[in-house]
């Protein structure tokens, strides 16, 4: 499998551009911040209350990292 990785750091977001040339696949993934310490559940009904209105974009979260992503093909 032919994979291909860019990272861009903005202030303090990270981006990882993935293209996976053999699937034509892209994938972005915007690491936007760290899971809160408090209110957690409105956090997490946010998430999925986003998810369901939003088009070819996804928010998931990764150990403590929340993440906001985008899957294409080429």
């Amino acid at each position: 499998m032919t994979t291909n990785q860019w990272e861009v750091k903005e202030g303090s977001v990270t981006i990882r551009i993935i293209y996976h040339a053999d699937q034509m696949i892209i994938a972005t993934h915007a690491y936007l911040s760290q899971l809160p310490k408090q209110n957690i559940v409105k956090l997490y009904e946010f998430v999925l209350k986003e998810n369901y209105s939003l088009k070819n974009m996804f928010f998931s979260v990764s150990g403590q990292d929340i993440l906001l992503s985008n899957l294409s093909y080429d």
